[in-house]
């Protein structure tokens, strides 16, 4: 299930917060709760995933570009991810989600996201999302020029351009597979 309510909390939080440079760190607390947790009982991958989109949104929203999405009538979307996960988190830890856009590529944003607990880090996502609306994707500097930001553009690392190029390696549509 999604976390509709932290969702709202976070959301709210943000607005305390208030504004962020785009190329600031978003960061959010939170704690492992029961709906968070596999068998083991420990964090679940998947839900680490689900859960990284709070801290997207929170950063969204603390930039100004939720308000410029919403204005807009664009809706966000991850276009691909890669996560390295390196240490558990059981049931009831505090955590820390750290956010930051790396920067973008014309079509494309990436967002690096580490969660921590007790200043270690446990897991590292690298996404690429974007904008679309009707006609489809958001060109990156049509949404800068909406957010007051034309020409950000800071260098991106060279493992952001090496997994691009890998993920634009992989074949689409996966072959060996039957509908």
């Amino acid at each position: 299930m999604y976390p509709h309510l932290r969702m709202a909390w976070h959301l709210l939080r943000s607005r305390w917060q208030g504004p962020l440079e785009l190329d600031a760190t978003g960061v959010i607390r939170t704690r492992i709760m029961l709906g968070d947790i596999d068998f083991y009982p420990e964090f679940n991958n998947g839900r680490y995933l689900t859960l990284l989109d709070l801290g997207r949104l929170h950063l969204a929203s603390r930039t100004g570009l939720l308000r410029v999405a919403h204005r807009n009538k664009w809706n966000f979307f991850v276009a691909g991810a890669s996560v390295r996960y390196r240490h558990r988190v059981p049931f009831l830890s505090r955590v820390t989600m750290a956010t930051r856009v790396l920067g973008q590529d014309g079509r494309w944003f990436y967002f690096q996201q580490i969660y921590s607990r007790k200043g270690r880090p446990c897991f590292n996502a690298l996404i690429r999302a974007g904008l679309k609306n009707n006609d489809g994707i958001v060109p990156v500097e049509k949404i800068l020029e909406a957010m007051g930001r034309p020409g950000w553009n800071p260098e991106l690392p060279g493992w952001v351009h090496a997994w691009a190029k890998a993920d634009a390696e992989l074949p689409w549509p996966p072959e060996g597979f039957e509908s």
